[in-house]
């Protein structure tokens, strides 16, 4: 008898649609006309699965029938959408709750996709999961996590089309969900614990979707959003992971036109410069992936002496004269910012060693006269730091010294200076035999002894002149 209905219900539905058309359909109260089509569906398709399962007979008529119910599902929602998406998918998203059709994902996401293709791609239905998502989590916790998952998927999907004015506050929307998720001291939003790898997931496969141009954007806009929310250091570093990932993929081509002033103007002063250790590592970290292009950033981790004839795995990148232009446009605020890193955390040595891959990467990257100088500028300006701080701890002062001898020995390898290596081959032995400390690497602890009490002779630094000479 139940199975007979349903076979009525889908004649009647199909000769509804034959006979009606758009603009009438979507006039009329076609609430009923959703719900029916839904149900149609979910009863012949879990006839199926069950026949499946029994090794029935009856297997390929079903299969027909649930084509046919199919074939009026996609004809009832391409008569209402677009001009009706929001309603479409609110009675959607109510039947699938109703019903407890969460568990069944992949069958979800089918329903799901056919919306998102008749909706023309928007972000709507993505908005609107979002909200359902926020509704189910305080009261059942699995049911999200199998939204979640829907989600996920649904965001792979090639009938969404991305557009980037509307993607930035649905962005922002993620970001807010993912900062619940993270920040443990609020404890209104501590079930958000349970959906922290799933909103994670979801904006790395975004930012692997949109187009490259977008991600710079979507960086500044995680960025700005980053600085507003109030975290422990363990909770900035899981959630800096996400942004540094972002930097990774955004493919970066020449600097004066892949980096913007949006971005550095956000990374230099309220990160590389912070006066937080947490957020200085982050924003050095960041810069690295950007300025990365070679990808030597892993054999720059360890400051490290370049001999002239040093076999290492390092790539120096092409001159171009547009990345000269970036280096003199940003040189001033280089300087300023990283000289912060050093005077701000020179007790950090996990700071100082991003703060050296970062100037490291920048020698390799753009290999020009300008970027040597404002190199060895910088290390000048630390090395005098060092030198003449007070109430400077000795191991912060070997640490910047070794440091000011990697930055320089890096530009001699680069840059094959013969009469810059006489003068550095020259500083590493004089500390080799008085104050080997001085020469990297950086150590945790130092063993001191007598015969180094001399190690702030000035033979044992660099001189301005000197350098200039050379370079």
């Amino acid at each position: 008898m139940f199975y007979g209905n349903k076979i009525k219900a889908m004649r009647n539905i199909k000769y509804i649609l034959k006979y009606s058309n758009r603009r009438s359909i979507q006039d009329s109260d076609f609430e009923g006309l959703v719900k029916c089509s839904f149900s149609l569906i979910y009863f012949f398709g879990m006839r199926i699965k069950i026949n499946m399962l029994e090794g029935s007979n009856w297997f390929p008529c079903n299969k027909k029938q649930f084509r046919y119910s199919e074939a009026i599902f996609q004809e009832t929602m391409s008569l209402l959408q677009p001009e009706n998406n929001e309603h479409v998918i609110r009675l959607t998203l109510d039947f699938l709750s109703k019903v407890s059709l969460w568990p069944f994902e992949n069958f979800v996401k089918q329903i799901l996709e056919v919306l998102l293709y008749h909706s023309r791609g928007r972000i709507t239905l993505f908005n609107m999961m979002l909200t359902d998502i926020h509704c189910v989590v305080f009261s059942d916790v699995k049911s999200a996590r199998h939204r979640m998952r829907v989600f996920y998927e649904l965001l792979q999907s090639k009938n969404w089309l991305i557009n980037k004015h509307k993607l930035l506050p649905f962005i922002t929307r993620l970001l807010d969900f993912l900062a619940c998720s993270i920040t443990k001291g609020v404890d209104t939003f501590s079930d958000y614990r349970y959906l922290k790898r799933g909103f994670d997931d979801c904006l790395r496969r975004i930012f692997e979707r949109v187009e490259n141009s977008h991600r710079l954007t979507i960086i500044t806009t995680m960025l700005n959003s980053f600085s507003m929310v109030t975290m422990t250091n363990d909770e900035i570093l899981e959630f800096s992971s996400l942004v540094e990932h972002a930097a990774r993929i955004y493919k970066v081509g020449l600097f004066s036109e892949s980096l913007n002033e949006n971005i550095l103007d956000v990374i230099l002063p309220n990160y590389v410069g912070s006066p937080s250790g947490v957020y200085s590592l982050v924003g050095c970290r960041l810069l690295v992936g950007l300025l990365d292009r070679q990808k030597n950033a892993a054999n720059l981790s360890i400051p490290t002496i370049y001999y002239e004839f040093s076999q290492v795995t390092l790539k120096i990148g092409e001159y171009d004269s547009n990345d000269k232009v970036f280096i003199r446009q940003y040189r001033e605020q280089l300087h300023v910012f990283l000289f912060k890193v050093a005077r701000n955390h020179h007790y950090s040595l996990i700071n100082l060693r991003t703060m050296y891959s970062l100037i490291a990467c920048t020698i390799l990257e753009v290999p020009c006269g300008l970027t040597a100088a404002a190199a060895s500028c910088l290390a000048m300006t630390i090395q005098d730091f060092a030198v003449t701080a007070e109430e400077l701890p000795d191991k912060s002062r070997y640490w910047l010294h070794a440091i000011v001898l990697s930055i320089i020995s890096l530009i001699c390898w680069v840059h094959k200076a013969p009469d810059l290596y006489r003068y550095v081959n020259e500083i590493v032995s004089r500390r080799a035999k008085d104050a080997p400390q001085l020469n990297p690497a950086l150590l945790k602890t130092y063993k001191e002894y007598n015969k180094y009490t001399y190690w702030k002779k000035p033979m044992l630094y660099f001189e301005d002149w000197e350098l200039r000479y050379g370079l």
